[in-house]
C-alpha cells in the first residue's frame, strides 16, 4: 500500500500472496508514471525494500521495530 499522509488516503494498493521487492517496484512505478513524487518512505523492514527507496529518506515503521 502506498499512502499520502497529507491527503490521508491510500494512493495505490494491491493484494499479494507474499510481499516481494518487485511488488514495491511495480507500485512505485505506477504512481511515478501518474506524476507522484516520493519524498520519503516508511517500510516494514523486509530485506531489500531499502533498495527500492534508496534515493529517498527511508525509515522502518515503529511497530515493526518493536
Amino acid at each position: 500500500m502506498f499512502r499520502s499522509p497529507e491527503l490521508k488516503k491510500n494512493l495505490w494498493w494491491s493484494e499479494v500472496k507474499s510481499e516481494k521487492q518487485a511488488d514495491y517496484i511495480y507500485g512505485r512505478a505506477i504512481l511515478e508514471s501518474k506524476g507522484w513524487i516520493f519524498i520519503g518512505a516508511t517500510i516494514d523492514g523486509r530485506r531489500g525494500l531499502t533498495t527500492v527507496f534508496r534515493d529517498i529518506p527511508t525509515q522502518i515503521c515503529i511497530f515493526h521495530q518493536v
